[in-house]
């Protein structure tokens, strides 16, 4: 990706002073999503700007000044795929998480990532604009959904029961009898009720998150609705009319172009209010800058 030079110069943009530092850990992103584009590309794969990346996308023409992730999403038809075939078609060196190839991931989303620790290797540093840092991009499945009250209640009662066992049960323990009683018994009530059989050879808690990925996405694409399945089954938030999602619209985005849904507008206004194109600074869900472990390692 060809990014000019004068990209990577500090500025101050709506009052927060964005260094050069992470400048280039936004255009190490950029490669990041560069490769993840040839590959959607590749397989006929689509995929959207999502969360605050789309706002940015939307408001900033680019990162919201005081945001250091990408988040994109995908249908989950799209999803399985691209995590089946990313990592045989992705670089050397990137990693691609989920809870489909990596025993010790238990994240509902899936991420690609650059390299799994800090690099100072000259092709390194070139390929990503001299930061050194492992950088990525964060990928959400968006689920199909059917509106169908009893079904709806009983996903959520199932996501969470599943969800709650996941969360008690060690990542390492692969042997159902080694639980304390209420547990396992829990466990394989919810196995009996989803008809699915542990496998002895892997960990309890992984087969319990991929069951709760499974019951996600029950529903196929014929259903009327699509939702981020996360959280709509915490808050009963962020479910659609599966048009929004249908098509998308590239729009620029720093020195590229990004695909957004058709339906961008009626999105943020839904997750962030009406007001959404007045900057607003507000937290995030980790400290700021992402990558301050890695500095303060190096």
């Amino acid at each position: 990706m060809r990014i000019p030079e004068e990209f990577f110069e500090p500025e101050v943009r709506d009052g927060f002073y964005v260094p050069s530092e992470m400048k280039r850990y936004w255009a190490a992103m950029l490669e990041v999503l560069g490769e993840i584009d040839r590959v959607c590309r590749k397989y006929g794969l689509r995929y959207f700007a999502d969360y605050g990346t789309l706002m940015g996308a939307v408001r900033h023409g680019g990162f919201i000044p005081w945001d250091d992730d990408f988040d994109i999403s995908m249908l989950r038809e799209d999803y399985m795929v691209f995590l089946r075939v990313a990592e045989k078609e992705l670089p050397e060196g990137y990693k691609v998480l989920s809870i489909y190839n990596n025993p010790k991931y238990d994240l509902f989303l899936a991420r690609v990532v650059n390299a799994g620790m800090i690099c100072t290797e000259s092709d390194f540093l070139r390929a990503y604009h001299n930061c050194p840092y492992a950088t990525g991009i964060d990928i959400f499945p968006i689920d199909h959904l059917e509106k169908d009250e009893e079904i709806n209640e009983l996903q959520k009662i199932l996501i969470g029961g599943v969800d709650e066992m996941a969360s008690v049960i060690d990542k390492d323990e692969k042997d159902i009898n080694n639980l304390p009683d209420v547990v396992k018994d829990r466990v394989n009530y919810l196995c009996d009720i989803c008809k699915t059989e542990l496998d002895p050879n892997r960990s309890i808690r992984l087969q319990m998150f991929i069951l709760s990925d499974r019951i996600s996405s029950i529903f196929d694409k014929d259903a009327s609705l699509v939702a981020h399945m996360y959280f709509w089954q915490r808050k009963g938030t962020q479910v659609y009319p599966k048009e929004y999602y249908e098509t998308s619209v590239r729009i620029p985005f720093e020195c590229t172009y990004i695909p957004v849904p058709i339906a961008y507008d009626r999105i943020l206004t839904t997750c962030y209010g009406p007001g959404y194109l007045t900057p607003v600074k507000a937290g995030g869900i980790h400290d700021y800058p992402l990558y301050s472990e890695q500095r303060e390692y190096m």
